[in-house]
């Protein structure tokens, strides 16, 4: 069984995407397995746990140093890996396995080294509209509890572009505008790509159920559909007060044009936008969101979010 692995960011559209190609006879998937951070580990990977996970990376590199110098090493892991999706896996006659976790963008490199004969999608969409889509999602339509996302925005982008800059030759790239505005193109590419025949009827997903329980959630309840998207429009709606104004703004000059080119949008064009919006004056949203987003910074700072983790419950047999 070969692997697919679609590389995103969250809020870009992955779910639509997997769901699309998982409708094809030679292709099955289980949405978002996660499975690989089991395996796999980087320095920028930092993981809360109930013992040190710093601990554990350098027992790593200590242990498995020698081991890495060897390419049996990779091969070994591939096989094991493989071989764990395909037990996972609803048809094990499909020619792909399709992996779609977004949180992979922090081990592509590794991803590659692994399965150096897997099949890289990149799924693209302008960090701004990833950010709002989250802060609508996740947020509530504002910056509650946005620390437990940070990262996705802050390093996400530039992780996800070094990647598509690193392995783009052999690999296709689709953003999120065009898989919503003309999916029919978008497919056609990626079946090229995967050397698969294109069916037109792989795209009927209305009212689908996601293949996982993660993912979007907006669409557990089996709402899945293709939307045609104003990603401009959608940039509008949510600076609805000169608070919110101000951080897109600050947040789409702090990423860089290198990071921005390399995901298939113009800097200068978004902060322009930016700049021309003009929201109304509303105090009480202003000093709502403030709230929020400082208290999300005081919060990730000071790694707070670890009270409020879910208490686990320990028992002796």
């Amino acid at each position: 069984m070969n692997l697919i692995f679609i590389f995103s960011l969250p809020r870009s559209g992955s779910t639509i995407l997997e769901k699309i190609l998982s409708n094809h006879s030679d292709i099955t998937s289980n949405g978002e397995t996660w499975i690989l951070f089991n395996f796999i580990q980087n320095e920028d990977l930092k993981q809360y746990s109930n013992f040190s996970h710093k601990s554990l990376r350098k027992a790593n590199e200590i242990n498995l140093n020698n081991a890495k110098k060897s390419k049996k090493y990779y091969s070994d892991l591939n096989f094991f890996l493989t071989n764990i999706y395909q037990q996972i896996s609803e048809n094990k006659s499909a020619d792909y396995f399709l992996d779609k976790t977004p949180r992979y963008y922090y081990i592509i490199d590794e991803i590659a080294q692994v399965f150096p004969e897997s099949k890289f999608i990149f799924l693209t969409r302008n960090p701004i509209n990833v950010l709002i889509s989250s802060l609508q999602v996740w947020g509530k339509g504002g910056y509650s509890k946005f620390y437990s996302y940070s990262n996705d925005y802050n390093y996400g982008p530039k992780m996800l572009a070094h990647a598509i800059k690193k392995y783009g030759k052999n690999t296709v790239t689709i953003s999120y505008s065009d898989l919503t505005n003309d999916p029919e193109e978008s497919l056609r590419r990626i079946m090229l790509y995967l050397g698969l025949n294109f069916d037109k009827n792989i795209l009927n997903i209305a009212g689908q159920k996601p293949n996982s329980s993660f993912g979007d959630p907006n669409s557990k309840n089996g709402f899945l559909n293709i939307q045609k998207i104003d990603e401009e429009q959608k940039i509008n709606d949510c600076i609805n007060n000169s608070f919110r104004k101000k951080q897109l703004l600050k947040y789409a000059q702090y990423i860089s044009n290198e990071t921005y080119s390399a995901l298939g949008y113009e800097k200068a064009n978004i902060v322009s936008y930016i700049k021309n919006t003009s929201p109304k004056f509303n105090l009480i949203q202003n000093i709502i969101d403030f709230f929020h987003y400082y208290l999300g910074k005081l919060i990730g700072v000071f790694h707070l979010n670890l009270i409020f983790k879910e208490k686990e419950k320990h028992y002796l047999n």
